[in-house]
């Protein structure tokens, strides 16, 4: 277009822009895409390891994996180990306690707490 009127260096200078904000665009999309692809964790397990030991009843927490969503939606899920003469409402007492404290003190969307005796 520009070459016929006398301005051979625009064509090429015009494609290279558009070649580079492909690139841009592309590393964009994909900074953004990977984290969800590989299912990137979403706390330190250590955090959730604190948070979850320090409700009542939680005698350990381990097989600790988090993972956030779209729109910054987090999801959890850890083992606790509960006294293994407790029965099974006061073991699922505890597990509803965990996952509550974990969705308030870590804004947490979902959260699957397992239960096992020690």
């Amino acid at each position: 277009m520009f070459a016929r009127q006398g301005y051979l260096w625009v064509d090429p200078a015009v494609a290279i822009v558009v070649a580079i904000l492909m690139v841009r665009v592309g590393y964009q999309i994909l900074r953004r895409t990977i984290p969800v692809l590989v299912d990137e964790r979403a706390i330190p397990a250590p955090t959730i390891l604190q948070t979850a030991q320090a409700v009542e009843g939680v005698k350990s927490a381990y097989g600790i994996r988090s993972r956030g969503g779209p729109a910054s939606v987090r999801y959890a899920e850890v083992t606790i180990a509960v006294d293994p003469a407790a029965n099974v409402a006061d073991a699922h007492a505890i597990a509803d306690a965990v996952e509550e404290r974990l969705k308030k003190d870590l804004q947490l969307e979902e959260v699957t707490v397992h239960v096992e005796p020690c």
